[in-house]
């Protein structure tokens, strides 16, 4: 079989073609398919205002058009307070000590019942005596030991002066002397009596408990109100004024007349009122427009809504109120028919291009790679969007 043989020439031409064949194929690739447009579009919009009248209940599920009526929730908050107080009043006489012991049943395992002023002794012969009656229970069992039956009760000295104000001590009990009792029945103190004086005493007048519980419920009343619009959430709104206060409990440690330099005053009270959610508002906002033939889409609201209190009843559970909101409403523009005009044109020849479209405000331009300065023609490697 004869051999052909190619010629050296044809073997360098031929590599030459491949060569320019690979380079125009890569360059048409790159010019067709790596060329990519990002087009942003600005558009004109208009401002208006709408202005409706909202109702909002806890008996409303659900939002509702008809009538603009939208959910309602009862928010509710518990706020104490506790402060203490300086007594204005004065007693001539000077004042009595006064503190806590433990009385102890050594006797029997029988209760004794103890009536109120019964007398306490110490060894040195000074007198208390109990303020209120009561039951000092019987001796028990403990893991198979005897224990004493105890109960604690407040005392007060049976005279006034500052011999009284005594350390920790223990006592006899009187009126069982001559009684197997006496020696089973003692009490013990484990804190010094306090408020033994001599002169004047001060007291509490029925003027320091008035004043007291007034300036503690005007500073209850405050708190309560401000950490219940704190806890409500961001996406809920609260009127402010619409907050209802009750107070719940008012007390005084001491009575009028007690003989103390200073008391304190306990308030309890209740805030509550009714919460609705704002997005409600703003989507019966947006109703109210899309009935006018306005699209949704188009309608931007940014701004804050403003809201004026007209009634509200917490019991019922209803508020009624007057909401305005400053909308604006961005233009309407065929995207899909702006990108297909837009093909193989510069980026001033876009701008231009841009301009024979009211809607339009302005068009950002940007292509990569950095050296293409053209839209490319396959509209897959465009991408138009709105700002």
């Amino acid at each position: 079989m004869e051999k052909i043989k190619v010629k050296g020439g044809a073997v360098k031409y031929f590599f030459v073609f491949v060569v320019i064949f690979i380079v125009l194929g890569c360059s048409a690739g790159v010019y067709f398919y790596l060329p990519k447009a990002e087009v942003a579009i600005h558009l004109k919009s208009q401002q208006r205002s709408v202005a409706l009248n909202v109702q909002a209940s806890v008996k409303e599920e659900i939002m509702s058009q008809d009538g603009n009526n939208i959910p309602a929730a009862l928010e509710q908050i518990v706020k104490e307070e506790t402060e203490e107080f300086e007594a204005t009043g004065k007693k001539s006489g000077g004042g009595k000590a006064s503190g806590s012991v433990v009385i102890y049943n050594e006797y029997s395992s029988a209760s004794q019942p103890l009536v109120k002023t019964t007398r306490l002794e110490t060894k040195d012969g000074k007198i208390f005596r109990i303020t209120k009656s009561v039951v000092v229970p019987g001796m028990a069992r403990v893991e198979g030991k005897s224990e004493p039956g105890a109960v604690e009760v407040e005392v007060i000295a049976d005279k006034p002066g500052e011999e009284y104000n005594i350390k920790p001590a223990e006592f006899t009990i009187p009126g069982f002397k001559g009684n197997p009792k006496y020696n089973k029945f003692y009490a013990k103190s484990t804190k010094a009596m306090k408020g033994g004086a001599s002169g004047d005493i001060s007291i509490v007048t029925s003027r320091d408990i008035i004043e007291a519980k007034e300036k503690l419920i005007k500073k209850a009343e405050k708190n309560a109100v401000k950490a219940l619009v704190d806890s409500i959430p961001d996406d809920r709104k609260i009127f402010e004024d619409a907050v209802v206060t009750k107070v719940e409990s008012a007390v005084s440690s001491v009575k009028v007349g007690a003989e103390s330099e200073k008391f304190a005053y306990t308030v309890k009270v209740k805030a509550k009122a009714l919460s609705f959610f704002e997005s409600d508002v703003k989507d019966l906002v947006k109703k109210d427009l899309e009935k006018r033939g306005i699209n949704v889409d188009l309608i931007s609201l940014a701004n804050p809504v403003n809201y004026i209190l007209v009634d509200s009843d917490n019991d019922r559970g209803f508020l009624k109120f007057d909401a305005k909101a400053e909308v604006e409403i961005s233009s309407d523009v065929d995207l899909e028919n702006f990108k297909k005009g837009i093909l193989g044109k510069k980026a001033d020849e876009v701008e231009d291009y841009a301009k024979s479209y009211s809607s339009i405000q302005k068009v950002d331009v940007n292509f990569w790679p950095f050296f293409i300065n053209k839209v490319p023609f396959l509209e897959s490697r465009v991408k138009v969007e709105v700002k």
